[in-house]
């Protein structure tokens, strides 16, 4: 057997010594990123999974609500619709009787002026 130096077999015992703690911690910092890794997946598939029970929960609420508010929309077209009829047969019954007003004033000032003459 060779003779070694007792400096350098101590600092070889050392770097061993050293190495094996790095080694240590090295395996405990992967099993925690594994911990983590694991813990994230599970917290996304909670979320996920609350999200789309959530949806299924609500969805008759919502489709409801849609129902509600598209039959609100057709009444206030229809109402919308309805005044702008009543508007343009409002107009034309105006017109209509300034029409009249006016015929009535041309027989009226016609008999007037046969009356004076």
């Amino acid at each position: 057997m060779e003779y070694i130096d007792p400096e350098l077999e101590e600092l070889m015992r050392s770097n061993l010594k050293v190495s094996k703690e790095n080694n240590k911690l090295l395996h405990k910092i992967w099993k925690d990123v594994r911990y983590r890794r694991f813990i994230k997946f599970f917290y996304w598939v909670i979320i996920i999974g609350l999200s789309l029970g959530s949806y299924y929960y609500a969805q008759p609420y919502i489709e409801k609500a849609i129902g509600i508010y598209t039959s609100i929309n057709q009444k206030v077209q229809t109402t919308g619709n309805t005044l702008n009829m009543v508007n343009k047969e409002a107009k034309t019954g105006l017109d209509a009787g300034v029409q009249t007003l006016n015929n009535v004033k041309d027989v009226v000032g016609g008999l007037i002026e046969k009356i004076t003459n």
